[in-house]
């Protein structure tokens, strides 16, 4: 059975829609934590939109987004990190967003696992891209690299 969305490269035409969702995940953080994560702010899906328009050309940045014939019904923004004391931790691939509509959230696989997510989450640490920026080890949140970066 073939999957009903197709994980593709962010467009510029993907913005308004990709907007919206960092929206609900601006709700959805500070519902979660109010002390630790912004409110939700007027136009906040426009602010996002532009936010992730002026990532999308970025070199060390990976856009993708889960295209449901036509339709962006989720998205994936990570970026590859330098060295942080603050953090303490090495250069490494980070995840800042994975975003999945309601709707899509429902494509399950048949052990309930979040399809959509899992999928996008796949390309966005998918060999290629991360060769072709000489990064050997991904941090997941586990601990265990899976590539890191080189350079």
């Amino acid at each position: 059975m073939s999957e009903p969305f197709v994980i593709r490269p962010a467009m510029a035409a993907d913005l308004d829609d990709m907007g919206r969702l960092g929206a609900t995940l601006v709700s959805t953080h500070h519902r979660f934590d109010p002390r630790r994560f912004m409110a939700p702010r007027p136009q906040a899906d426009v602010g996002y939109a532009r936010f992730l328009g002026s990532q999308l050309t970025e070199p060390d940045t990976l856009l993708l987004v889960a295209d449901c014939a036509g339709r962006v019904a989720g998205y994936v923004y990570a970026t590859l990190e330098p060295t942080s004391w603050v953090e303490l931790r090495d250069a490494c691939g980070y995840v800042h967003d994975v975003v999945v509509d309601a709707p899509s959230q429902r494509l399950n696989h048949p052990r309930r696992s979040p399809l959509v997510a899992v999928r996008i989450l796949h390309h966005s640490t998918n060999r290629p891209w991360l060769e072709e920026l000489e990064v050997v080890a991904v941090h997941r949140p586990e601990g265990r690299p899976r590539h890191q970066r080189t350079r």
